[in-house]
């Protein structure tokens, strides 16, 4: 019972976590500026989400971390998609 709450609380924190930084221009480039402030912001959001339900302990580390891995695959490809085109250059 604590491994499924611990998991839908992690994919409820990753959906919120993905809305704010598609609606908030502030959040999306702090993010893509320092990736480490990214994963502090998946843990936290998780431990607030994890608070407002009444969830602790292992439930709130769970859900932290598997949101963390979704949110942080997200920021990935997007990093990649923005990432300027290298261009082979023949001698």
């Amino acid at each position: 019972m604590l491994i499924q709450a611990g998991i839908i609380l992690g994919l409820c924190s990753a959906f919120v976590e993905l809305y704010l930084f598609c609606k908030f221009n502030l959040i999306r480039k702090w993010v893509e500026r320092y990736p480490l402030a990214g994963i502090g912001f998946s843990l936290a959001l998780s431990v607030l989400l994890g608070h407002a339900f009444g969830a602790a302990g292992v439930t709130v580390m769970l859900a932290g971390v598997s949101s963390t891995v979704l949110t942080m695959t997200y920021y990935g490809v997007i990093r990649a998609m923005h990432r300027p085109k290298r261009t082979l250059v023949k001698l």
